[in-house]
């Protein structure tokens, strides 16, 4: 494993081989790459780094559970002490405070046992390369891998991906060589489908559309769709971008950033023909999209610092938000109604209202 890259930068989270190092790309925000030498040596570092966030984990655990068997010890003496008291009634309201109390922290204990149990039977399973990845995801931030779908349902995924699309009881994820098929009602991984290198993939009227690269130093990006089964049904090439970047579909229509010229491509979604480009003065550097509630187009300017609304019937903005610093990854949540923005400056999730924007 270790003969295929040379190099890894901790900060994109990008492995190179030594003749692509030696090339001028840059990493987030123009910075140079933070390179470390990919080998036994960064493995064994990651090895312990994944140690350390157990015992934090294991810490925590023990934390909870202290505090619910101190909460548990208090509600019984209250109870035990509600015999021949007079004021029963505020008795009784300080045992169901406790009560609730208890439950809730029975609740995080659950979620933080699932969660390293999880990684526990997972980890070893990755490559060096998706191990270090996920390590380096987990200890700098990890809720970030933490996908929570309704009060029951907790998946974390493991590897590294570009972007998730749900649809029904399926998640699609986009990884490096393809995309996984994840069956969130049981937690249940499919089959790995390669499918060349997707930056994102969708689902719409019974296809996947995903936005495809091939690989460095080549900017070179296509449009691919597939079918139920899997198999590609269309290609169409989309303009030329160094930059990560999601398209989305909405209203029968493809839409593909093309940051390097501030605007949208869009196309159509049954014959890949080029139907208009959307520009504007507010665009920068459009780059991450998603599909909105009726028709609508969600975009991240993460250069402009600002968030677009696109009513896709007229391909025209119905509102710009400037209230996130450097926005990248986008997405809309039908349950609550918000727009859920990844800030790369606070490195938080921020939520706008999909009505207005603020």
């Amino acid at each position: 494993m270790f003969e295929t890259f040379d190099f890894y930068c901790s900060q994109c989270l990008t492995f190179y081989c030594f003749r692509c190092s030696k090339q001028n790309y840059k990493c987030l925000e123009g910075r140079d790459h933070k390179n470390q030498m990919f080998d036994e040596q960064l493995k064994n570092l990651h090895k312990s780094k994944y140690l350390k966030w157990k015992e934090t984990k294991e810490s925590e655990i023990n934390k909870i559970t202290l505090k619910q068997s101190q909460l548990v010890s208090e509600m019984k003496d209250k109870v035990a002490s509600m015999q021949g008291v007079e004021n029963i009634d505020a008795v009784f309201a300080e045992v169901t405070k406790l009560k609730l109390e208890i439950q809730s922290l029975n609740k995080q204990l659950v979620e933080q046992k699932a969660v390293t149990s999880e990684y526990e039977a997972s980890i070893d399973q990755l490559s060096d390369a998706d191990y270090i990845r996920v390590i380096d995801q987990l200890t700098k931030n990890s809720c970030s891998t933490d996908i929570r779908l309704g009060e029951k349902v907790t998946i974390v995924l493991v590897r590294c991906y570009y972007d998730i699309s749900l649809s029904g009881d399926k998640l699609l994820a986009a990884t490096h060589n393809g995309f996984d098929v994840i069956k969130f009602a049981k937690g249940k991984t499919l089959p790995s489908t390669e499918k060349g290198a997707p930056l994102n993939a969708m689902f719409y009227n019974n296809f996947i559309y995903a936005l495809c690269k091939e690989a460095l130093p080549s900017k070179t990006r296509n449009v691919v769709v597939f079918d139920t089964s899997y198999q590609e049904v269309n290609r169409w090439p989309a303009p030329d971008s160094a930059h990560i970047s999601h398209l989305a579909v909405a209203n029968n229509k493809v839409y593909v950033p093309f940051p390097a010229e501030s605007q949208l491509c869009v196309y159509s979604t049954s014959t890949g023909s080029v139907l208009t480009s959307v520009q504007h003065a507010a665009f920068k550097k459009p780059t991450y999209l998603c599909a909105g509630p009726q028709n609508s187009l969600l975009i991240s300017d993460h250069l402009a610092n600002k968030i677009h609304k696109l009513d896709c019937n007229e391909d025209l903005l119905t509102w710009t938000s400037d209230s996130i610093e450097n926005p990248v990854g986008i997405c809309y949540s039908a349950a609550s109604g918000e727009v859920w923005v990844w800030s790369n400056m606070t490195h938080s999730i921020k939520a706008l209202c999909q009505k207005s924007g603020k």
